[in-house]
């Protein structure tokens, strides 16, 4: 081959190889940007309720309801978990319970299943229920759905106890639970603390914050203004807040 030729076939080679690249650019296929990714459907938000012993037993993960927990009183939505706590998980025996001493003992045992009663627990039984909590409340942040009811009645003394979680307001006799709704009244930085673990009717008909009040709560001597007042407070308390039982003293 001359060098003739072969100059004439490298300048055909560049005109292929322009018109190639040519072509590529001009007839490249435009790739459309991805779609914005669609937000998070919102999950809605559950309004917190109480729940009796009873009515907590029906959360269980069977015919389609949802699996609810509760551990000190504190009820969850567990039923992400559903393999664990749903019908033929190996926890399926917590789900719709108060278990808070069974899963500090982890029993299986009936005896502990249907026991709500956590004060006798020993140091290392208190540190595993701890563990739990925290488990359930901050680590897994299952959602909280309401608190547990446990009805019972008590003397003043008993429901001196209650300041904290859950909180137990007594009026006309009758005892509260006003955790749901109202700890930011009647819990530790609360502007009605000092009601909490109180008989209140006598403070609350007078609107009066003097211990006196509180340590004497009787209302036979109200005027009908105050008389008046506490039942508007009683109303209250019967629309928003749980019935514990009756104040026996």
């Amino acid at each position: 081959m001359d060098m003739l030729t072969m100059e004439n076939s490298l300048t055909i080679a560049i005109a292929l190889l322009v018109v190639y690249i040519v072509h590529k650019v001009f007839t490249r296929q435009v790739v459309p940007p991805p779609p914005p990714p669609q937000p998070k459907p919102e999950v809605p938000k559950v309004q917190p309720k109480y729940f009796t012993l009873d009515e907590l037993r029906t959360f269980n993960g069977e015919n389609g309801q949802p699996i609810y927990l509760a551990i000190k009183g504190q009820v969850y939505d567990v039923s992400e978990k559903e393999d664990f706590y749903g019908p033929g998980g190996g926890y399926h025996l917590f789900a719709g319970r108060e278990a808070g001493r069974a899963l500090a003992k982890m029993s299986f045992e009936a005896a502990d299943l249907d026991n709500t009663d956590v004060t006798d627990l020993n140091f290392m039984e208190k540190e595993v229920l701890n563990d739990w909590i925290v488990k359930f409340r901050d680590l897994n942040a299952y959602p909280q759905v309401g608190r547990v009811l446990e009805e019972r009645d008590m003397t003043r003394e008993e429901l001196a106890k209650y300041t904290t979680l859950p909180i137990y307001v007594a009026l006309r006799g009758v005892i509260y639970d006003v955790t749901i709704g109202g700890i930011e009244h009647y819990g530790p930085n609360g502007g009605y603390k000092l009601f909490a673990g109180n008989d209140a009717s006598r403070a609350l008909a007078l609107m009066s914050f003097d211990a006196i009040h509180l340590e004497n709560p009787h209302i036979d001597d109200l005027t009908e203004t105050q008389d008046k007042t506490l039942s508007d407070w009683e109303a209250k308390f019967k629309t928003k807040y749980g019935v514990v039982g009756k104040l026996l003293d």
